[in-house]
């Protein structure tokens, strides 16, 4: 079995940057939106940011970056003083924003810090559709799937011919209500009765199992779990001379009202004797 060859751990975004300047002269700054403990800041010394004063970004290593250490632990001296040859801040733990100096600023100091919501993702799994990434602001998109919301049913071929041979793959594709893929959920695929209650052909499992059969013992109801990529497959037999349209309905098992539907049209072609009305030649003639 193929296992997976990416290993993702927790991922920590910003959802709304913002930074502030910290003046001169003070050894303690209170920030204009709250923080949590675990939330990321950076403070850069004003000589050392990487643009302007206008758009800093703060630096993650390298002269200039004052080191975050855990409330109460700063650096110390054998008298027990703090050890002010070091640059190093802490957060005040009530989550007030309030950041305290190991000592008094003797530069200005630009804080880089997330604004709004704290928040985290565990990741098992990237999705980098083009369409869906938003990697335009420099961070990359990640949303929690939720409960599936809508399904889409296709199928490789809409016209069929009804010789006993020819199949069709039905696919269906599960969405959440930001329409990412939802992987490991049941969907029933079944056929729908047509005329006299009857069915123009069976169905055939992928991984799944017959969740129902006709009197004669035809699969006419599967359910397959969804993939990975949020889909799931059947294959669809078309019946010998069966001609009409075939009904094939998708639903989410845990949701019924989830569904979709997809038509495959079925022909077939007979023969038999003729004869031309020009002619008092028939079949036979034209056979010997």
């Amino acid at each position: 079995m193929a296992t997976n060859p990416y290993r993702y751990l927790e991922y920590y975004l910003y959802n709304d940057k913002g930074w502030e300047m910290a003046p001169i002269g003070v050894s303690e700054y209170t920030l204009a939106s709250g923080v949590q403990q675990n939330a990321p800041v950076v403070v850069t010394s004003s000589g050392a940011e990487t643009t302007s004063i206008s758009d800093p970004w703060a630096q993650i290593s390298g002269s200039g970056k004052y080191d975050k250490t855990g409330f109460g632990h700063f650096a110390t001296l054998g008298d027990n003083s703090y050890d002010t040859s070091r640059d190093e801040f802490t957060l005040h733990p009530d989550s007030s924003g309030k950041l305290l100096f190991n000592k008094t600023l003797t530069e200005n100091v630009f804080i880089e810090y997330e604004a709004g919501a704290s928040g985290n993702y565990i990741l098992d799994s990237l999705d980098f559709n083009p369409v869906r990434g938003m990697t335009g602001g420099g961070f990359l998109h990640v949303s929690e799937i939720t409960d599936p919301t809508s399904l889409f049913l296709t199928t490789s071929q809409s016209t069929l011919m009804a010789n006993g041979f020819q199949k069709a793959t039905i696919t269906a594709k599960l969405f959440d209500v930001d329409y990412d893929r939802v992987p490991d959920k049941s969907i029933v695929f079944e056929m729908q009765s047509v005329n006299d209650y009857s069915t123009m052909g069976q169905l055939y499992a992928h991984d799944g199992t017959v969740r129902q059969s006709d009197a004669s013992g035809i699969p006419i109801a599967i359910t397959e779990t969804t993939d990975g990529n949020g889909e799931a497959h059947v294959k669809y037999l078309a019946w010998e001379e069966k001609t009409g349209v075939q009904d094939i309905k998708a639903y989410y098992l845990d949701a019924s009202g989830v569904y979709d539907v997809v038509q495959i049209a079925q022909f077939y072609w007979g023969e038999g004797p003729f004869t031309l009305d020009i002619s008092l030649l028939d079949t036979l003639d034209y056979l010997t």
